[in-house]
């Protein structure tokens, strides 16, 4: 029968308070650890990166160089770079990849110009750091950055994958636009809507006051050139013509992409001609869906994009989008 628990049955759970408490028994209370804990929980980012942090802090990272420490394994040395012991503070800071990394983001990268210091240091350093009170979400973007980074390092390791400094930029990027006082500020009210009934095969004008933007994008590569560009056209709810706009693009990757600067190109009309009750119409089911919350419908190069469309519509009231074919 186990003591620990009321029913006489076996539990991790009591078993793990037990081990904590026997642990306690000859410690003192750190006040000031228990305020650093404190704070590495309430950064407001996703779960997993805060445990991260906290494993960097405590050692636990299953580096090479410490599982040599602790299980006898053998081969130390770094697979990314083939530069050094895989220790973590090589991985987050010292390999050529993760300063090609921090190099685009020099704020966070003056915060460890002493080689000395250790991770556990740099992390605590964070939250008294002058950066954190001249940017707002500063110790998020470093999180963000030092997650991204361990991520590519598995990718490489487990997955033999390249490193890809531009991939794991963007994916910062994305990640500091959705991330931080972004996660603790509610919107009261949802401002963009999707229409995904029938197909709608004859325009109708939308109903009084809104505006109608119809924005399309076309993509086309011929001998390894690409091209690309959007049009739109904006009429009033009684189809009184307002305003159209057709632009050639370069640099356009794919249709999607076309699709998603589209759609940016449209708002950014709006607000130039000052409309605020608006729908946008456009046939690319996608791009309207990632808009309304499922972003990883997209490429993961076009994430920021949609980004920057749900901040449009965050920031202005009375628009929506629908699917017109």
């Amino acid at each position: 029968m186990w003591m620990l628990t009321r029913n006489g049955v076996f539990s991790v759970k009591s078993s793990y308070r037990k081990l904590v408490e026997l642990k306690n028994v000859n410690s003192t209370f750190d006040e000031e650890a228990s305020k650093l804990w404190k704070k590495l929980w309430d950064i407001p980012t996703l779960p997993k990166f805060k445990h991260f942090l906290w494993k960097c802090m405590i050692d636990v990272m299953p580096s090479n160089e410490r599982m040599a420490r602790v299980m006898g394994y053998t081969g130390d040395q770094y697979k990314m770079c083939q530069n050094g012991t895989e220790i973590t503070k090589h991985i987050l800071w010292e390999c050529s990849f993760s300063r090609e990394v921090w190099t685009t983001r020099p704020g966070e990268r003056r915060s460890m110009m002493n080689p000395d210091t250790s991770v556990q240091e740099w992390i605590k350093s964070w939250f008294n750091s002058e950066f954190s009170q001249i940017e707002d979400d500063w110790i998020v973007k470093m999180a963000n950055t030092t997650w991204e980074i361990w991520k590519e390092c598995c990718k490489c390791v487990f997955d033999n994958a390249r490193p890809n400094p531009v991939g794991v930029i963007k994916s910062i990027e994305l990640l500091n636009a959705t991330t931080g006082q972004k996660m603790v500020h509610k919107h009261q009210t949802e401002v963009y809507v999707i229409d995904s009934g029938t197909s709608v095969t004859k325009w109708m004008p939308p109903s009084s006051p809104y505006y109608s933007i119809c924005c399309d994008a076309s993509f086309k590569s011929v001998n390894n050139v690409e091209h690309s560009g959007w049009g739109l056209i904006c009429r009033d709810f009684a189809g009184q013509f307002i305003r159209d706009e057709c632009i050639y693009a370069n640099g356009i990757v794919n249709a999607e992409e076309a699709e998603c600067k589209g759609l940016i190109q449209a708002m950014q009309v709006a607000e130039n001609i000052e409309l605020q009750m608006v729908c946008f119409e456009l046939d690319a089911k996608l791009v309207i869906k990632a808009v309304n919350g499922d972003i990883q419908v997209v490429a993961w190069q076009n994430q920021v994009l949609i980004f920057r469309d749900k901040v449009f519509f965050r920031k202005t009231s009375f628009m929506g989008l629908q699917i017109f074919k």
